[in-house]
């Protein structure tokens, strides 16, 4: 494989996961972009934040922008597994960088998901006008629609990691 494998999808449908075991399988590093975020933002800030601090005390601005340094980054050999934030997708400056790769939208069920996501609190990206669930779905309508037009394949992780991954092994094989 000559290409990084990108793994984009929404918020909790375990592209983290299901990027470190699939870049076991496949013996290259893996990158996790929001861990990078904040280890980059932690060497050269000397503060340590979460995403969501990032982007709560510095804004969205400054967050796609640190966002689009470290993705710039991670695209640099070796060849890896990627996992994206979630919302890595909506800024358009980046998505020719992802042209480079193969890309896996990986989806699981929205209910799911959503659970997922309400269980460490109400996420810095929702609308404070909207109920969580309305902001969800929302979202979620408008981020599959990008995930799909901008992926290779797609896999639906609802199951278990492994299954996940051998899915994504299937269709690499299949490409290369």
């Amino acid at each position: 494989m000559t290409k990084h494998v990108i793994l984009i999808g929404f918020k909790h449908v375990g592209k983290s996961v299901v990027g470190r075991a699939l870049a076991r399988q496949l013996k290259r590093p893996f990158i996790d972009l929001d861990c990078a975020i904040e280890q980059y933002f932690q060497k050269t800030h000397a503060e340590a934040l979460t995403c969501r601090q990032i982007m709560q005390h510095k804004g969205e601005v400054f967050f796609r922008d640190l966002e689009q340094h470290v993705l710039k980054t991670a695209l640099l050999p070796p060849i890896a597994v990627l996992a994206l934030g979630g919302g890595t997708i909506i800024n358009t400056h980046l998505q020719p960088l992802l042209n480079t790769a193969h890309i896996i939208h990986l989806s699981a069920p929205p209910t799911c998901v959503f659970k997922r996501i309400m269980a460490t609190g109400v996420p810095a990206f929702f609308d404070e006008h909207f109920t969580p669930l309305e902001n969800f779905h929302r979202l979620w309508v408008a981020r599959e629609k990008i995930y799909q037009d901008l992926s290779t394949d797609c896999v639906l992780n609802d199951t278990d990691i492994a299954s996940s991954v051998t899915k994504i092994l299937h269709l690499l094989k299949k490409t290369s």
